[in-house]
């Protein structure tokens, strides 16, 4: 649910209206995960969000965690 919300903000570029999710939530994901992608992968990391959501799954963290 949460990659396909982020999935689809940056392909549509807006978020898409969802009765289930509020928007402030979706948002405060992506906020995490550009977080994270910068703590964890570095800022010099060159791959977009979703490239870095999956990194992050690979070293096995929560991509849009809002505490370390």
């Amino acid at each position: 649910m949460i990659l396909g919300s982020i999935y689809r903000r940056i392909q549509e570029g807006a978020w898409k209206v969802d009765s289930l999710l509020s928007r402030q939530r979706r948002q405060h994901w992506l906020r995490a995960l550009a977080r994270n992608i910068k703590a964890y992968l570095g800022m010099d990391f060159e791959g977009d969000y979703l490239e870095g959501f999956y990194e992050l799954v690979h070293q096995d963290r929560i991509p849009v965690a809002r505490a370390g």
